[in-house]
């Protein structure tokens, strides 16, 4: 005896479910990991740069940049999960160097890095623009500081 679901005229809708079946167990399954569960958000401050760093040719430069959450009333919320930035130099090379360094986190839900900026000595004077880009649980604000 076949059932209603084996017609031809239900086909389509037999093969709907059977994909929501497959997804629903892949997802269950992947679920431990958070894949579904964490709201990512990008922060930046939309400008062409937030930062200039000046005379970075011998005189390599640090930068400490501070992400102060909206929000932490809940643990984690408010967390910098990845930390980018996009460094354009100017000199006559183009060949500066950028590190980053993640500070430890401390008891204040401020999370910061330092950021070395390593120029070329070999043509000084020159300029880098940072621009920074958080990809955070919640919002926040940013400070970036030349040290």
């Amino acid at each position: 005896m076949r059932e209603l679901r084996d017609l031809p005229e239900n086909a389509f809708s037999s093969a709907l479910e059977e994909l929501l079946r497959i997804s629903s167990e892949q997802k269950t399954s992947i679920q431990a990991f958070g894949s579904d569960s964490v709201l990512t958000n990008i922060v930046t401050s939309g400008n062409s740069y937030d930062i200039q760093v000046n005379n970075v040719g011998f005189n390599n430069r640090v930068v400490e940049v501070s992400y102060t959450p909206n929000d932490s009333t809940f643990e984690g919320q408010g967390t910098v999960l990845n930390f980018y930035l996009y460094a354009e130099w100017h000199d006559l090379y183009n060949t500066g160097q950028v590190m980053i360094e993640r500070e430890a986190p401390g008891p204040s839900p401020v999370q910061k890095w330092r950021v070395y900026l390593i120029g070329n000595d070999s043509s000084p004077p020159q300029w880098a623009r940072l621009t920074f880009y958080f990809e955070t649980i919640g919002s926040g604000t940013f400070t970036g500081t030349t040290l």
